[in-house]
């Protein structure tokens, strides 16, 4: 995978801001194609249509869709949150003006827990949130990414 020097420098400061990646068993290869893997992928506008697409509402929210893609122990959540109108919020470094953006959460499935009613609830580990913010017309003014 190729990077420009934009995405190598956001990728050495998540490593930075994050030592944690590296103290998990990975070399700073692993962690820096996992990673550009991760911002690849919320670039290509056809995936997230995609996502879109398979994901279905939240029954918590009526502005949150997810999907689980994968399988088995690479199973992972993602959540897709339209944060935009009455449902805006401030973000970090807003100084409490409320954005409006869209949110995407990438959770790990940490395990699968079964209860004797058949129910089953899934654990996860919130691994990536990525957030693009728009302007009152929709267009994309900026993004930025967490871990």
């Amino acid at each position: 995978m190729e990077y420009g020097a934009e995405d190598a420098a956001k990728i050495l400061e998540t490593i930075k801001n994050n030592p944690s990646l590296l103290q998990e068993g990975k070399t700073v290869h692993e962690v820096v194609q996992e990673i550009g893997k991760i911002e690849k992928t919320i670039k290509e506008t056809g995936v997230l249509q995609k996502l879109l697409k398979e994901a279905k509402f939240t029954q918590r929210h009526d502005h949150q869709w997810e999907t689980i893609i994968g399988k088995g122990k690479d199973r992972i959540l993602v959540l897709i949150r339209r944060d935009i109108g009455k449902y805006a919020h401030p973000l970090p470094g807003s100084k409490g003006r409320d954005i409006n953006h869209w949110n995407i959460e990438i959770k790990k499935i940490l395990r699968e827990i079964q209860y004797p009613s058949g129910e089953v609830k899934l654990e996860f580990e919130k691994y990536y949130n990525h957030h693009i913010i728009v302007d009152d017309k929709l267009n994309v003014m900026d993004a930025f990414g967490k871990y």
